[in-house]
């Protein structure tokens, strides 16, 4: 079974060979194959709870929110 950092340090970074089969390196590719990324992404599961919570402070009847209201629930939780 391969996990999300081996899929995206295998795939991610694949640029040679045939443009139709090759994965063209952006800056998210490269971003996503981070330590910042993985760092974020442990802190957002180990937080959950937390941020469930901010969103729901922020849209309380559980609907989608937009990226401002996103914004606003994350605003003191990343300052």
């Amino acid at each position: 079974m391969i996990d999300l950092s081996e899929w995206q340090q295998t795939f991610g970074r694949v640029t040679e060979g045939n443009n139709k089969f090759s994965i063209k390196a952006t800056p998210l590719t490269i971003w996503e194959n981070s330590p910042e990324f993985a760092k974020i992404g442990f802190l957002i599961a180990k937080n959950r709870k937390q941020l469930i919570n901010q969103f729901k402070t922020v849209v309380p009847d559980g609907r989608l929110f937009n990226l401002d209201q996103g914004k606003k629930a994350l605003d003191d939780w990343l300052h």
